[in-house]
């Protein structure tokens, strides 16, 4: 009865009857039922082709039709067929005998792979893998067997990791591993240096960070030469700052350096840098992205040092923050001698950064035209896609160039889709760190609080679900700040993993944020100064503190009367008004309320009027809503103060 095989329920009784029926059938239109069973509830009309090919089922369409016709099979709408109920499947799967289920689904992978050997066929090749997986200890006893299907399972499972589907990589890598023979380095030694590297980057995208570290060590020790562990020792120190392993990421890309021919001083002061940096502006000239675009395609050596220059720079802005100048001009200096790729273009962002960040030699209009030219020429067709270095240079360009120059909003906007970028293509590292900073200018830029504290929980649960604590403390310092935006209740701050370790300058960032907007002003003035103070680093808080600290200082000045406090008003605002050159719609409305607070510190009550006025409308036009609100409380209490209280 084919409304009883299609209804929800299916009784013990009615099993039975269709065990029964299915047995009755003929041997051909079971041959068939079996075979689809053995794929699951549904079956490609890609798979049914391939196996029309084999001799073996050359007539299935037929049988297909009586499948439809008997009730148990119909189309799927995909072109596809499909069991009409999951029992009806578990029926057609007892037909094989449980001793014979191994052996059959083998031989189906096995006449599959022979029918598509040297074809595209695409997501056939998981369905055939998985077919002859069923059937491994059939085959313990012939190593050239157990060498043909570990291939077969590693190119499943790199199908799997260029899909970013990290899982189904992992149980492919899992199985051709457990097919090597004991002398496996030995015998098939450059198979092992691509599985184990492949083996890797699965680990790593799926923050299995001490596999990945032991599969790449492996890789490294085995290896005969340099140029072949490479590639692992570029991962490798990836893997070892996700770990926070600082100072071995840092030594491991200085001694690959020295290796490749690098010489590097043990020490580089302000005149040394201020020396190399004219070098290396001069070496830069006059560049446009038509310069850029006709550069030539770096050699595969070079590539290899601007990447661990790149390395080595990102470690030493923490750990080494003098070097980075050096870092910095030198990966710019290969670049102009030797060429650019898509994996070595970051380095002219390396060196923008620096030129937008570094005190000593700051040149903002250079970094940020730089950065433009650079992001353009990514976009051009010459490096085709660049998905797989998206996450990266949106962290380079959206968190540490372009906020000087664009609207916070659109670079909130673009690290966004470099988290997006980075989990599609296993960067976590910079999918993260994107994420980290595009919450920041969220709650620079005057986001609704809520909303944005929803995103950092989102955020939150994904750095927990890849164990990523360095990256989830920062995050939580962000869901703290926010909360307490939010709500006048004291914050209980869950849980800080142990070895996390939160910088000292991101924790007074936040300290002085809260305290700002909780009035908590001598507070506030002791954790602004010591972003200020700070000799490196930090230059991101320190652009987006400055206004707050200014404002602070003159309740701060109410209580102490010093020429260091009335002083900073005055420096911000020469600060700010110098950003605005570069964008209006981030600073402008900076610059004017700075002015009418001193306009009113000063009793030029017009100027002050004028400029609290200018002030809420450059907040408004820029959509800061809370330091348009904050605009307004200003100028109602200078207001106030004057006696205009209507």
């Amino acid at each position: 009865n084919e409304s009883i095989i299609r209804s929800e329920e299916i009784t013990d009784n009615v099993k039975y009857l269709l065990a029964s029926k299915l047995n009755g059938l003929p041997g051909n239109l079971q041959g068939v039922l079996k075979v689809l069973a053995c794929f699951g509830t549904s079956t490609s009309e890609q798979l049914i082709g391939y196996l029309s090919e084999t001799i073996e089922y050359s007539a299935i369409r037929d049988r297909l039709d009586d499948a439809i016709s008997g009730g148990f099979i119909e189309k799927d709408g995909k072109g596809g067929f499909k069991f009409v109920h999951d029992k009806v499947r578990e029926a057609a799967y007892n037909l094989i005998p449980t001793s014979d289920k191994n052996q059959f689904h083998y031989d189906l992978g096995k006449l599959l792979h022979a029918t598509c050997k040297g074809k595209e066929v695409g997501d056939v090749q998981f369905v055939i893998v998985s077919q002859i997986n069923r059937g491994l200890q059939l085959i313990e006893s012939h190593p050239s067997l157990r060498m043909e299907i570990a291939e077969l399972n590693m190119k499943a499972g790199n199908v799997g990791l260029d899909r970013s589907d990290f899982v189904t990589a992992n149980s492919y890598f899992s199985v051709s591993l457990s097919l090597l023979p004991e002398d496996h380095w030995n015998s098939m030694y450059t198979f092992c240096r691509s599985l184990y590297f492949s083996v890797a980057k699965a680990a790593y995208s799926s923050a299995n960070l001490e596999k990945a570290q032991k599969a790449l060590q492996k890789i490294i020790d085995e290896s005969k030469c340099l140029n072949e562990k490479l590639d692992a020792l570029h991962l490798l120190v990836t893997v070892l700052v996700e770990r926070d392993a600082q100072e071995q990421a840092f030594t491991t890309s200085f001694e690959v350096l020295l290796q490749l021919g690098e010489t590097i001083p043990d020490s580089f002061d302000k005149r040394d840098a201020r020396a190399m940096v004219k070098k290396t502006s001069k070496i830069l000239g006059d560049i446009s992205e038509e310069s850029m675009s006709k550069m030539k395609e770096v050699d595969k050596k070079t590539e290899y040092i601007l990447m661990f220059y790149n390395h080595i720079s990102g470690v030493a802005f923490f750990a080494k923050p003098a070097m980075v100048p050096y870092f910095s001009c030198r990966m710019m200096q290969l670049s102009m001698e030797n060429g650019i790729s898509k994996y070595s273009i970051g380095s002219f962002l390396n060196y923008a950064g620096m030129l937008c960040n570094n005190k000593v030699f700051r040149n903002i209009e250079g970094g940020c035209r730089l950065g433009r030219i650079v992001m353009k020429t990514v976009s051009s067709k010459r490096f085709g896609s660049c998905s797989d270095q998206k996450a990266k240079l949106c962290f380079q360009y959206y968190a540490l160039i372009a906020y000087y120059s664009e609207p916070f909003q659109h670079c909130r906007d673009m690290l966004r889709e470099g988290v997006e970028a980075g989990l599609g293509t296993g960067d976590v590292r910079y999918s993260f760190l994107n994420a980290l900073n595009s919450i920041r200018l969220g709650l620079l830029s005057g986001k609704n609080l809520q909303d944005l504290l929803k995103e950092t929980e989102y955020y939150l649960s994904m750095m927990g679900k890849q164990k990523d604590n360095q990256t989830k403390a920062l995050m939580l310092m962000f869901h703290e700040t926010i909360s307490l935006l939010i709500s006048n209740s004291e914050y209980t701050a869950p849980t800080i993993a142990t070895g996390s370790i939160i910088p000292p300058l991101q924790h007074c960032f936040h300290k002085a944020l809260q305290s700002f907007f909780k009035s908590r002003s001598e507070r506030c003035n002791h954790f602004a100064e010591k972003i200020m103070q700070a000799a490196e680093g930090g230059r991101q808080h320190h652009i987006f503190i400055t206004f707050y600290y200014a404002l602070n200082s003159f309740k701060v000045a109410e209580i102490v009367h010093t020429k260091k406090i009335n002083a900073v008003p005055d420096q911000a605002l020469s600060a700010f008004r110098a950003a605005a050159e570069h964008s209006k719609d981030n600073f402008q409305n900076k610059v004017e309320l700075l002015e009418a607070e001193l306009y009113n510190r000063d009793g030029e009550n017009d100027k002050a009027k004028a400029s609290y006025a200018a002030a809420i409308a450059s907040a408004r036009l820029s959509k800061f809503i809370h330091e348009e609100g904050l605009a307004c409380e200003k100028a109602a209490l200078h207001h106030k103060k004057i006696g205009e209280t209507s």
